[in-house]
């Protein structure tokens, strides 16, 4: 078994011969968010706005799925407009101590790029 991530699998799909899965655990798992914002005090701030908005367009949102394999954070696009692979995830948060996540958060991506990343049979 090894780490992937939601691209990776993707990826993997659209071969001949795909090499990975994944399990969506019924207890969940963690949600990690990526964050925009437009910072204080910016010098183009019109032009920062319009890309937020940009970003968060409910067609650039589809498009991040399909293609990015990103999990939208707007919970008002209907489910039937994005991609297949997403229509039939139950999303659940894990509940994690993000003060235990925040801490070993290095040390842990360093164990995976050192001992698990790259490391499965081609």
């Amino acid at each position: 078994m090894r780490r992937c991530t939601c691209r990776e699998v993707h990826d993997s799909k659209r071969t001949e011969k795909p090499t990975v899965d994944y399990i969506y655990p019924a207890s969940g798992a963690p949600i990690l968010v990526d964050g925009v914002g437009i910072v204080k005090g910016a010098k183009n701030l019109d032009a920062a706005k319009k890309f937020y908005e940009f970003l968060f367009e409910e067609n650039q949102v589809v498009e991040f799925s399909e293609k990015l394999f990103q999990i939208p954070t707007r919970t008002d696009i209907s489910k039937d407009k994005l991609p297949a692979w997403l229509q039939g995830v139950e999303l659940k948060p894990l509940d994690l101590d993000w003060a235990v996540m925040a801490k070993k958060e290095k040390e842990w991506m360093e164990y995976w790029d050192e001992n698990i990343k790259g490391k499965g049979a081609k």
